[in-house]
């Protein structure tokens, strides 16, 4: 790690004059707003790539440059491009001219450079006075202030991104603060390296209790960063709550309008697949409660499916209903209709269409297993046999195959890493599985995690289906 982990600024001022950029920076300074200066009259003072996470620019629209609104315009668009990633939405822009035709010339500009920065991008102009000294900060924050009221609900997102900001700050705060309990007052006569390497030592004794805490009996070096991330963000969702009831209230009536049309399929996948889902970082094999295995082609050494000698086809007879597609129905009724001819040179093709849709079909879903063991049993570190429960992730233009019974439950569709559209995973309390030892048998990479709200709910599910009693009924046929 390097000093580059600590891009926190929030504001950017693009000028080329730097005593004319100092005032402002300055004065953001004592707000406590971080910022950064990019001169912007040369190529070699830009960043290496484009910088995300700004949310106010001051742009002087001459950066050294003279001519027409659409050179001097054109410019200025070209050095922002430069400066702020087209990613970086929502971004407050504030040119520094008094000519209406330059902000004009911008907006066309920076359209033509790249047509995302037609949307969240928001423009608004401001007299840069002749002198530095002369600007008013007082004035330019209100000027904001009435700019970003103007575009509601814009203020919540910066306020949301704040708290997240001083949220995590308190978490690295109290963890500092049990390192320093730790350490103590040490001794009188301790010199400085001496308290610096006792307080580095305490630190690794908390962060090695934090990675306990998260991974359990399957603490490993090789993941020893993802589980202190884990246990980190478990810490900081509970100072961002705190944050969240002790802030300022954003006033977000407005958003209650009558008219309001409703999510789009695609926007409610895209925001179900980050309520329910981990995307895992690469090399992440650590079995742990709440990963999806895939099964892949090959069904390799390590994988789950080759460890409990499960048959690609196996999920499918279970969970789909291949009659409800229509080629598939229409092979399999003229089996039927031959049978009754006793055609059996007929009826022997018409089974291998059948089946050659079937193997169709199947090959375009996933079967899955999902780890569904109490997560007290790695935590205690007694994780003698992984459980698992079976299922299949399947593709939005099947999704139809999917059959409707109490022992199954289909989840909200997502996203999958890595591959196109949108998928359904429909799971079988019917297929429940175990691996013995499965920390040091299972060697393939999780397609995903579930996220923890819903693996409690999936556990609860299968737990309530071992339960159920079942009962003696008559029915007419």
């Amino acid at each position: 790690m390097t000093v580059e982990t600590l891009k926190t600024s929030r504001v950017a001022v693009i000028d080329d004059e730097s005593a004319e950029a100092m005032p402002l920076i300055q004065a953001l300074g004592r707000l406590g707003i971080g910022c950064v200066h990019i001169p912007g009259d040369r190529v070699e003072h830009l960043p290496e790539k484009p910088l995300t996470g700004i949310r106010v620019v001051f742009l002087d629209m001459q950066l050294g440059t003279t001519g027409t609104p659409r050179q001097i315009a054109g410019q200025a668009a070209n050095v922002f491009s430069r400066v702020i990633s087209p990613d970086s939405t929502p971004t407050l822009l504030v040119l520094w001219t008094k000519h209406r035709d330059y902000l004009d010339e911008f907006q066309l500009a920076i359209a033509r450079i790249d047509p995302r920065y037609r949307y969240g991008l928001f423009i608004t102009a401001i007299d840069k006075p002749p002198l530095a000294t002369a600007i008013n900060i007082d004035e330019v924050l209100k000027h904001i202030r009435n700019v970003v009221d103007g575009y509601f609900p814009l203020s919540a997102l910066w306020a949301w991104e704040q708290m997240s900001h001083d949220a995590t700050t308190n978490t690295s705060s109290a963890i500092s603060s049990i390192v320093a309990q730790r350490v103590g007052d040490g001794h009188p006569d301790d010199n400085d390296v001496t308290r610096t390497t006792n307080w580095l030592e305490a630190l690794r004794h908390i962060y090695r209790g934090l990675v306990q805490a998260a991974a359990g009996k399957s603490a490993a070096p090789e993941t020893a960063y993802a589980d202190f991330l884990l246990a980190m963000c478990e810490i900081h969702q509970d100072r961002l709550n705190s944050q969240v009831i002790a802030g300022d209230s954003v006033d977000l009536a407005g958003i209650f309008v009558q008219n309001w049309p409703g999510l789009s399929e695609a926007e409610q996948v895209t925001l179900n697949t980050m309520f329910l889902t981990v995307q895992l970082r690469d090399g992440d094999s650590v079995v742990r409660p709440g990963n999806v295995y895939g099964r892949d082609a090959i069904a390799s050494d390590g994988c789950p499916f080759r460890l409990c000698g499960i048959e690609p086809g196996f999920f499918a007879a279970e969970l789909l209903r291949y009659t409800k597609d229509p080629d598939y129905e229409k092979a399999d009724k003229e089996v039927s209709k031959l049978a009754g001819r006793n055609d059996l040179f007929g009826q022997a093709h018409a089974k291998l269409r059948r089946a050659k849709r079937r193997k169709e079909l199947l090959v375009q879903c996933i079967p899955v297993l999902i780890e569904v063991t109490p997560t007290c049993d790695y935590a205690q570190r007694n994780c003698i046999v992984a459980r698992f429960v079976g299922g299949l992730l399947v593709p939005d233009s099947l999704k139809k195959l999917i059959v409707d019974k109490g022992s199954s439950r289909k989840i909200e569709q997502i996203n999958l890493p890595g591959r196109v559209g949108t998928w359904s995973m429909v799971i079988s309390a019917r297929l429940p599985f175990s691996i013995p030892d499965a920390q040091n048998s299972v060697k393939v990479n999780p397609l995903f995690r579930l996220r923890a709200s819903l693996l409690l709910d999936v556990q609860s599910w299968i737990l309530s289906q071992g339960a159920r009693p079942g009962y003696l009924k008559a029915e007419p046929k």
